[in-house]
């Protein structure tokens, strides 16, 4: 197939070693990695530029919690590739069999009225529980969400094997997805026997 355009076949490179005009502008070309200063840039990004698993960074938000690195998920929420809710936050795991994400506020099935920028839960515990909601009613069990104060959605992931959150609202409490459901891995009570542990454990750390 022969292709159309501008057809380059050799590397696209400055005129030499002391150039220091760039090849091109990551923020006008097809996917990649774009940087802009704010969320609202971001969601601008015109369609012609946008690429199923695009990176995009927000660096100078007024919302301090917006600042960091989004993917474009294919099928996130849908096939549109406008859709903003089908930015997510990126993160990458050294293993493949621990993925650590950020804690949530609860368990809950019951979609909050008022939520707050931020806001994290985790829509009960397997894909079969059934969460309630204008919004939630469409998110199938088992997803974790987050508000998003500036966009006014919640925002979709989807756990893979091996994704460990821990519950702000339970004591020590730590769950990890596995076979399309999320199990208590740790439990511990918050006992003097348990902080006595700790006590011990420290000092022979310290000591040594």
């Amino acid at each position: 197939m022969i292709n159309i355009g501008t057809l380059v076949s050799a590397a696209i490179r400055p005129n030499d070693s002391l150039d220091p005009i760039s090849s091109a502008y990551s923020n006008e070309i097809l996917g990649g990695h774009h940087t802009y200063e704010t969320m609202l840039e971001r969601d601008s990004i015109i369609i012609e530029r946008r690429q199923w698993g695009m990176l995009c960074t927000v660096y100078n938000d007024s919302s301090s919690s917006n600042n960091t690195t989004y993917v474009l998920k294919y099928n996130n929420v849908d096939t549109n590739l406008m859709n903003n809710s089908n930015w997510i936050e990126y993160s990458i795991s050294g293993d493949s069999n621990s993925e650590w994400i950020d804690s949530v506020k609860s368990i809950l099935l019951t979609e909050p009225t008022s939520p707050t920028d931020g806001d994290r839960y985790l829509l009960g515990l397997t894909n079969t529980d059934m969460p309630v909601g204008i919004n939630w009613s469409l998110i199938t069990g088992g997803s974790i969400v987050e508000w998003n104060g500036y966009s006014l959605v919640w925002e979709i992931s989807q756990p893979t094997k091996g994704t460990s959150v821990r519950i702000d609202d339970e004591i020590f409490t730590i769950y990890n997805y596995i076979n399309n459901d999320f199990c208590l891995s740790f439990k511990r009570s918050c006992d003097s026997h348990f902080y006595a542990s700790l006590t011990l454990i420290s000092l022979i750390f310290f000591r040594f």
